[in-house]
C-alpha cells in the first residue's frame, strides 16, 4: 500500500491527466465548453443554476460567463423570476461555436472507444467518482463544521445547589457567629463541588 507521500503525487499526477484529457476533448477554440453544453441543453440559465450543473461556484461560473459574453458567444436578459440573477443564453454565434465543439467530441469518444473499449472506460470514470466523492466529502463545510462541534465540548456550570442564608437577626450573638462560621463553611465545600475546575 502506497504510503501518503507516494500517494499524493500519484493523485496530482492523476488530476494533470485528466485536466489535460479535458482540453484535449473538448478543444480549445472557446473557453467554458461545458457553460455553452448546459444552455445548449437546458435553455436559458442563472449564473447559479450553471454552477450547480458544473459541480464548481457561482464566482467561477460568473467568471466563465462575463468571459464567453465578452466574446459573443452567450448574451445575459433580465430574470421575470428573480431581479438580480440574470438569464444567461446562448447567441446564433454560440450555437455555431458549440456545433463544432460537439463533432469534436462525438471524433474523440470514438477513437476512445475503439482503442480502450467501453468497461474500461467505465471502470475509469467509476474510479474517478470514487475520488471526487472522497473529496467532497473532506473538504465539505458540513463536515468542517462537524469537526469544529466536537473539538469544543460545551461546560456546564450548576448553579442550582447554591443557596444563599440570611442570617438571623432574632439570634445571641453567640449562635450567630456560629451560624456565620457553618455557612461559610458550606460555601466552601459546595464551591469545591460545583466548581472543581481552575479558571485561569
Amino acid at each position: 500500500m502506497s504510503n501518503p507521500p507516494e500517494l499524493a503525487g500519484a493523485l496530482d499526477a492523476l488530476l494533470a491527466e485528466v485536466e489535460a484529457l479535458a482540453k484535449v476533448a473538448r478543444g480549445d477554440e472557446v473557453g467554458g465548453n461545458q457553460t455553452l453544453e448546459i444552455l445548449a441543453r437546458c435553455g436559458p440559465q442563472t449564473v447559479p443554476q450553471i454552477a450547480r450543473m458544473r459541480n464548481t461556484s457561482r464566482q467561477n461560473s460568473q467568471v466563465v460567463v462575463n468571459r464567453l459574453e465578452r466574446e459573443g458567444y452567450v448574451e445575459t436578459t433580465r430574470n421575470p423570476a428573480h431581479k438580480r440573477s440574470d438569464l444567461v443564453s446562448l447567441t446564433a454565434k454560440g450555437k455555431e461555436v458549440l456545433e463544432h465543439i460537439l463533432e469534436r467530441k462525438q471524433q474523440v469518444n470514438e477513437s476512445l472507444y475503439s482503442r480502450l473499449g467501453g468497461p474500461d472506460v467505465a471502470a475509469a470514470t467509476t474510479v474517478m467518482r470514487q475520488i471526487r466523492d472522497s473529496f467532497e466529502a473532506e473538504l465539505s463545510p458540513k463536515a468542517a463544521r462537524g469537526k469544529t462541534k466536537h473539538q469544543i465540548p460545551k461546560i456546564k456550570f450548576q448553579t442550582s445547589n447554591i443557596k444563599l442564608q440570611r442570617p438571623n437577626t432574632k439570634e445571641t450573638p453567640s449562635s450567630k457567629s456560629q451560624t456565620t462560621s457553618k455557612s461559610e463553611a458550606t460555601a466552601g465545600a459546595t464551591e469545591e463541588e460545583e466548581f472543581p475546575i481552575a479558571l485561569l
